[in-house]
């Protein structure tokens, strides 16, 4: 198959007839070529034989008509090689065509084709987004990732609002005080912590309900931690990174997302969508903010040295299972780390049972486990069979508390809730059941925006 290659210049959508629906393809006949779109496919064949374009549906963007030229663009697949990671690139292909009409009717046909719309459904308005931009998120690469991603908002016919963060809590500010009805969704291109920031300023409105409603949450990873990005796109079976998290958000794939409500017996309180981490876990997201300029590797190291430090901590962990009945554990923990999703990062699958609306946290704890078992376990985290050792507790729940205690008098530890620091305390955490709807986001149903 080639993809997207150009046809000859004697191939031009001349006098055509837009021909109905029949064999699952719509059919456009011109005297020199002929337009095929199937559910799978695109594709337009010369009356000779001698070239073929070929498109996938899922790879396509959009399309546009201007005077005699179609435009089309898509993000086809980029395998894996020796050189470059999985991913995907933006490729425009332009076409003569003379029949203003008829170039038209193709347009809106591949433009539904694109968002999955049947073909005599009305077309959609463009979603119209804003786009929070956090220029400091991770090594501060956010504003060139959205200058990547950007043509495909412009392609699906997308009504973009770009804001770029100034400083800490600007997106909750934002958040809290947009006008919900101006807009389908809000867009991060940042880590987590923008994410949280803005689920935050969403919850804090007097219309919270019918902001989180009206409003969809997408993300396009461009932080140090991009766990809901990686998350989506691994459900989705899609390749990590951002041009197909921005394909998927301009697809208008919806589904909803649980969240959390964190409550602390000295008055914190919030809302979390991604995590709470204690001991050995805390210790590695929040101990390692000093090497940051690393990337993701300031993870992987942080975590081999303190899997080697071993340092236990004491407390008791509540656990409330869906028969309503409350556990109590006691004693020395090594960790205990509570996920709301199931990839951290493209190599850490770290709750592999965990589902975006299951009304449940996957809480994994350790007790006792010999340090160079939980080394090997912890060297191959992608597969998630880390949770099957013996030494590993894995529990899903509608509700739990951590009561910690502070380990010594200059190294307490941390708590840490969607990778912030948290004040060490008692922590309840709630589930709240499909509460947030995130774009992008391929789910059990057909779900769009």
């Amino acid at each position: 198959r080639r993809v997207g290659t150009m046809l000859r210049d004697g191939d031009e959508c001349g006098a055509s007839t837009l021909l109905s629906e029949g064999e699952g393809r719509l059919l456009l006949q011109t005297n020199e070529s002929a337009w095929r779109l199937s559910t799978e496919s695109l594709s337009c064949k010369s009356a000779h034989g001698h070239s073929v374009s070929a498109w996938a549906v899922a790879d396509l963007v959009g399309a546009s008509a201007d005077g005699e030229h179609i435009e089309i663009v898509s993000v086809p697949l980029r395998l894996e090689s020796c050189f470059s990671a999985a991913g995907r690139t933006l490729k425009r292909d332009r076409f003569h065509c003379e029949d203003d009409e008829k170039a038209s009717s193709l347009v809106t046909a591949i433009r539904k084709a694109a968002t999955g719309s049947a073909l005599d459904q009305q077309e959609m308005l463009g979603l119209r987004c804003l786009v929070l931009i956090n220029p400091y998120s991770g090594q501060a690469k956010a504003a060139a990732v959205w200058k990547r991603c950007k043509p495909l908002f412009d392609a699906a016919g997308s009504s973009v609002e770009v804001v770029q963060t100034t400083h800490a809590g600007h997106a909750h500010e934002l958040a809290a005080s947009l006008d919900r009805g101006a807009y389908d969704a809000l867009v991060c291109v940042s880590g987590d912590g923008t994410l949280s920031e803005v689920l935050n300023g969403l919850m804090s409105r007097t219309d919270a309900s019918a902001a989180l409603s009206s409003l969809a949450l997408g993300t396009i990873p461009a932080g140090t931690g991009n766990s809901l990005s990686c998350s989506v796109l691994r459900g989705a079976g899609q390749p990590i990174d951002c041009l197909s998290a921005a394909l998927l958000i301009v697809k208008r794939h919806a589904h909803q997302l649980d969240i959390w409500k964190v409550t602390q017996e000295h008055g914190s309180s919030g809302y979390a969508f991604l995590s709470l981490e204690w001991a050995l876990a805390s210790d590695i997201d929040i101990g390692s903010e000093a090497w940051r300029w690393m990337g993701e590797l300031r993870f992987d190291l942080y975590a081999l040295w303190r899997l080697l430090t071993h340092w236990r901590y004491t407390g008791s962990l509540r656990l409330r299972r869906s028969s309503g009945d409350w556990q109590t554990v006691g004693g020395t923990f090594l960790m205990v780390w509570a996920c709301n999703l199931p990839w951290l990062n493209p190599k850490t699958q770290m709750a592999p049972s965990a589902r975006f609306s299951d009304g449940c946290a996957d809480v994994l704890y350790i007790q006792r486990a010999p340090r160079f078992s939980m080394l090997r376990s912890f060297l191959d985290m992608s597969s998630g069979q880390h949770v099957n050792a013996e030494w590993c507790e894995y529990e899903k729940v509608s509700a739990f508390e951590l009561v910690p205690v502070p380990r010594t008098p200059k190294q307490p530890g941390y708590v840490a809730v969607d990778g912030e620091k948290w004040p060490l305390a008692t922590t309840r955490v709630e589930v709240l059941p499909s509460k947030l709807s995130i774009i992008g986001c391929v789910g059990d149903g057909p779900n769009r925006l």
